[in-house]
């Protein structure tokens, strides 16, 4: 169980996997981000080379609120 609580309600959050409806819900999404810089792939892999960090979905199943932290 997490520590994370919501911020409206005060009822812990559940992780949750993102996935990829137009995949026909079979694609789990994996999202990444960059600080203050355009994002660079690899021409090979197209993996992004200047990752920062990686985005996770948290739910609040009290109130259904969806919420996207940065680890």
């Amino acid at each position: 169980m997490s520590n994370r609580r919501c911020p409206d309600c005060n009822e812990p959050l559940t992780r949750i996997s993102l996935v990829d409806q137009q995949g026909q819900g079979r694609t789990s999404v994996g999202l990444a981000f960059t600080v203050d810089q355009e994002p660079r792939t690899s021409a090979w892999s197209g993996k992004l080379k200047n990752q920062a960090g990686t985005v996770h979905g948290w739910l609040c199943e009290a109130c259904n609120r969806v919420l996207l932290y940065a680890e």
